[in-house]
Formats: structure tokens, sequence, C-alpha cells
């Protein structure tokens, strides 16, 4: 499930730190059960996308989660809401919705996926600098697998890839800045991923979809859009 925001700004095309976006979140959510978890050391199932302007210039961002009442949670307080600001940037909400877009077995990144290298060293998995695609795709498994198995407290076994192709676009390095500190995260965009038998795993993958793949997901990274979505 996914919350659609549109928003104006007066100040041509600006462009928040997600850090700045996640705040904003976690105002949104409260005191709700939701809110209640972000200083707790496990899995946030939430993420959102890149903020981009649409074709009309209007700022952008779609919030998605596996909990519909999440989405719920932050529609009813988004719709109260004349202005919002994120950092030192303030902007007009013009329309706020929710939308479910369809499964397809072809997906592209709605904004980067981090993964770690080593989580105990804190040292993020580079392409250009480590150069294996096979240890990406399966920690990115093994990640997802994870992530599922914990909020459904059930075990699943996927047989064979967690995607049949893949095709990059290109590997960034995010900044963003956290309690004064700057980080810098790496992280990739893919241009597609595609999973053939997708109907086998239908759940698994609906669930890949609304909470993001990789690490971070709840600082917006790892998010997803099914080819033809219409989302960037």
């Amino acid at each position: 499930m996914r919350l659609l925001m549109t928003l104006l700004t007066k100040n041509g095309k600006v462009y928040p730190d997600k850090h700045d976006i996640q705040s904003m979140l976690y105002s949104a959510l409260g005191s709700s059960r939701y809110g209640e978890n972000h200083d707790r050391p496990s899995f946030k199932y939430f993420t959102y996308s890149d903020f981009f302007y649409d074709k009309k210039e209007r700022g952008t961002l779609v919030v998605s989660s596996p909990y519909p009442r999440l989405v719920d949670t932050i529609f009813e307080w988004a719709k109260n809401q004349d202005f919002i600001q994120l950092g030192s940037l303030s902007f007009e909400i013009q329309k706020v919705q929710v939308i479910k877009p369809r499964l397809n077995n072809e997906f592209t990144s709605g904004s980067p996926i981090v993964l770690y290298l080593d989580s105990a060293s804190g040292e993020y998995f580079s392409l250009r600098e480590h150069g294996d695609i096979t240890f990406f795709l399966d920690r990115m498994k093994d990640n997802a697998l994870k992530k599922y198995e914990f909020f459904n407290g059930t075990e699943l076994h996927l047989e064979g890839p967690l995607f049949d192709a893949v095709e990059l676009r290109r590997e960034v390095a995010v900044p963003v800045r956290i309690r004064g500190y700057n980080l810098t995260f790496i992280g990739s965009l893919w241009k597609s991923l595609v999973k053939d038998d997708i109907e086998e795993n239908a759940d698994f993958y609906q669930f890949l979809m609304e909470t993001g793949l990789g690490e971070k997901n709840s600082l917006g990274f790892g998010f997803i859009n099914p080819v033809g979505s219409g989302q960037s």
C-alpha cells in the first residue's frame, strides 16, 4: 500500500535531505505503534521514494509499507496539513492520496538499494570497488528473506535467485545529514529487476514492493516500483 504526496514550492526545484523526510514521517506517525518503533533495533517496514518532480514540476514523494494502517496514519495526518516542513524547506501539500500499484514481474529503482559489505564495521558494498555482483544479489536475497520471515513469523524457502535478470543503471553516493553528522551511503539504482515466475511467490514479491530492498529502508533506500506503475 502506498501514499502519494504532491507538493508545491516557490523555491524552484529543491530536494530535501532524506533524514528530514524520515523525521516528517515519524512526526506523522506520532505515538502510534509505528512511531514508537522508531528507536527499536528491528525492521521498520516502510520506505519512500527519492524526492522527484513530475511532468508538471510538482514535488512528489511516495511512501510505501506492507502495513495498511501505517499508510492510513500518515494519510490522516497529511490531509489535515496545509504545509509540511522538511528541514529548512517548506512545501504546500496540493494533494495526498492512497494508491495500490499492481504487482508486475519487473521492477525499477525508485531510490538506491543499499547493502552492507560488513555490518559490523558499517562498510557499505560498492559494485565499483568490490565488483562482485553475485555477492550483492545473494546478500539482497538473504536480507529480503529475513525481513519477510520476521514480518510473517514463518520460514520461506525460495529456490533460485531473487531476480532472474537485472540491469544496472548506475551506482551513487548519497549524502545524508543525521543529528549534525554528514554521512554518505553507497547505493545502486537499477533499470530493471526481473523475476520470471513471480506468481509462485506473489505474496513475497508484493511484500518486497511495499517494504523495499536492502538496508536502511526507513531512511528512504531500496524503494522499488513495478514497471508500468507510472511512478518515478
